[in-house]
């Protein structure tokens, strides 16, 4: 089985030309709730990766389109009403044992296989206490203050819920299979290293789930599976809808645990391309390289045994390239396809240096368009980098600067602090995990108990989460864009779903960003003090798409962001951005935010 993961271009704008800060329409006004303090992952390892897992921790989690909640600092479960914006719900959660457990804690809302909630008015939360206690919590929405602990799981070692999939049988809620994916901690020391302290493993439970309304239940799986291992924690877990796959993905190789050791591969070939990380691709018969303008691209190959014009054959289409020299029977591009289309009738093919360097000029249809990469995901030499002149590499990321103005395009930015407050600059996920350039994604199967490790590809770094499309979701970098891959409810696999226009770039611009998040519509920066960064997509207007920035006004020294969630809005409408700073839930009504601006 093989993932589809490639890039649906009718969701690229190639004619997108930055960000310019717009200002909220004169209605909107930010609602704040005061709650109590939330809590916290406690940092005490110096071990990289569990640093990392335990700021993947996000405090706040959305429940239908009208309620949210957190875990406070007495580890009470705090139900919040964004319709009466007050507190309309407390439970009372036993605390795990101390010193604190070395994996964060769990909180997440159960899928059911037939839609995206189990019930209109009743859901199912899962929360964990990073010490092994897994408890199930039913909240009916009409009435929050009923939510209760209908069903407890203690599991042998400190484990992280990462998803939750409830498949009712026969239609009946009382009686169903309840399927969590769960990760432990299985190797761990106290040195620094990077990717050897820590070995995360991952576990596929399963449990008969009784009727709601009976007494507690201590649940006892049916079966337990070992499915994975990675030296990083998941930054995205999908069960299907029939619980018989698990999509996955982290920022290292994902390893089946179920698996026989994998045959040795095959000694590489002459042809075989070199690293992701390189330039050039090399064989012992030629090499080649590629750059690009504003208007083409050019592939430079270099021959070892020199070639006449008359042996040459070439195909040049509007997404594929072919070339073939007859002399030597030596072919170089068979039918690969191309990033993005091209220009069959303004492309050509030179020979210079008298026959031993051969050059491809490919006309883009659209001019402007930055490509990544020179040819699509799985082909030979698709990871091949681009070579970039350091005069045009300068200039480059200067145009970029546009994409992340916090100021008006016309207007001179702000000047720099003569004292920058080095302490709002936390470590963070993505800054712990900078140095992981790519996101592996593994689709693994469960038959009769056993794993097996269908397929796996590798996409661009992690960037953010992405919510609100009915299943979970994540965004990874493209250049400077990023592309949301999502997984609806009634879908086993990832697939493109949209595109975050040089949000790679303002992201890694932002040098207090704390959590980010990315929806269907819009993407989100939110700062140490709880001040939000927020950029709408598909609005744009002659290539300018509008930022806003809202501060929160609730973000006191000391406190920190541990909660950023999106809600669904209504119809087509743009929901709402929450987020869990100090003492406050803070909601951010991104229609409001927008209206009036483009109609």
């Amino acid at each position: 089985m093989k993932m589809d993961l490639g890039v649906n271009r009718a969701l690229l704008n190639p004619r997108f030309d930055g960000y310019k800060l717009s200002t909220p329409h004169p209605s909107f006004s930010l609602h704040s709730i005061h709650v109590h303090q939330p809590l916290q992952p406690v940092l005490e390892s110096k071990s990289y990766a569990l640093t990392a897992a335990k700021f993947a921790f996000n405090n706040l989690v959305s429940i239908g389109s009208s309620l949210v909640a957190f875990i406070d600092s007495s580890w009470h479960l705090v139900l919040v009403s964004l319709q009466s914006e007050s507190v309309v719900g407390t439970l009372g959660l036993p605390q795990p044992p101390l010193p604190a457990a070395e994996l964060p804690p769990s909180l997440l809302l159960v899928r059911s296989s037939d839609n995206p909630y189990l019930q209109e008015q009743n859901h199912l939360v899962i929360v964990g206490d990073g010490c092994g206690s897994i408890f199930v919590i039913d909240v009916p929405v009409t009435a929050p203050a009923d939510t209760r602990i209908v069903a407890r799981y203690n599991h042998h070692q400190p484990a992280v819920v990462s998803d939750a999939l409830c498949i009712p049988k026969e239609q009946s809620l009382g009686h169903s299979t309840l399927h969590l994916t769960i990760y432990s901690l299985a190797v761990a020391n106290d040195t620094t290293s990077a990717s050897t302290a820590v070995q995360f493993q991952g576990t596929q439970l399963a449990f008969q789930l009784s009727a709601l309304d009976s007494p507690t239940l201590a649940l006892t799986p049916d079966k337990a599976t070992a499915m994975w291992s990675s030296s990083t924690h998941p930054v995205l877990a999908h069960l299907s809808p029939d619980a018989s796959t698990l999509t996955l993905a982290a920022c290292a190789p994902i390893h089946a645990l179920c698996t026989p050791s994998p045959p040795p591969p095959p000694p590489p070939s002459a042809a075989a391309p070199e690293p992701a990380t390189c330039t050039v691709f090399r064989s012992d018969k030629y090499a080649w390289w590629w750059h690009q303008s504003h208007s083409d691209v050019t592939i430079h190959i270099s021959l070892t045994s020199p070639a006449s014009k008359h042996a040459i054959q070439s195909t040049i289409s509007a997404t594929h390239i072919s070339l073939k020299l007859v002399h030597t029977a030596l072919t170089i591009f068979s039918h690969a396809p191309l990033w993005a289309p091209v220009w069959p009738d303004d492309s050509l093919w030179t020979l210079e240096d008298n026959g031993a360097t051969l050059t491809l000029h490919l006309e883009k249809r659209d001019h402007g368009t930055r490509w990544p990469q020179l040819l699509l995901h799985d082909t030979p030499g698709a990871q091949v980098l681009e070579t970039v002149d350091a005069s045009e590499q300068a200039a480059h990321v200067e145009q970029l600067g546009k994409y992340t103005a916090s100021e008006p395009i016309d207007q001179e930015p702000a000047p720099a602090p003569a004292a920058p407050v080095t302490m709002n600059d936390p470590l963070e996920d993505i800054d712990l995990l900078a140095d992981q350039s790519r996101t592996h994604v593994s689709l693994l199967s469960l038959d009769a108990g056993a794993c097996q490790l269908l397929a796996t590809h590798a996409l661009g770094a992690y960037l953010c989460p992405v919510m609100s499309f009915g299943g979970p979701g994540m965004c990874v970098k493209s250049d400077v864009d990023g592309l949301l891959y999502t997984a609806a409810a009634n879908r086993a696999s990832l697939g493109h779903s949209g595109t975050a226009h040089a949000f790679a770039y303002v992201q890694a611009s932002k040098r207090d960003r704390r959590i980010s998040v990315a929806t269907r519509g819009w993407a989100a920066v939110v700062d140490v003090s709880g001040g939000v960064y927020l950029y709408v997509f598909g609005r744009e207007r002659e290539g300018k798409a509008p930022q806003y920035v809202v501060e929160s006004g609730v973000g006191n020294e000391g406190d920190d962001v541990v909660g950023v969630v999106a809600v669904d809005g209504v119809g087509s409408g743009l929901g709402k951005l929450v987020v869990l700073v100090g003492r406050r839930v803070v909601c951010v009504d991104v229609d409001k935010l927008v209206d009036g601006q483009f109609m």
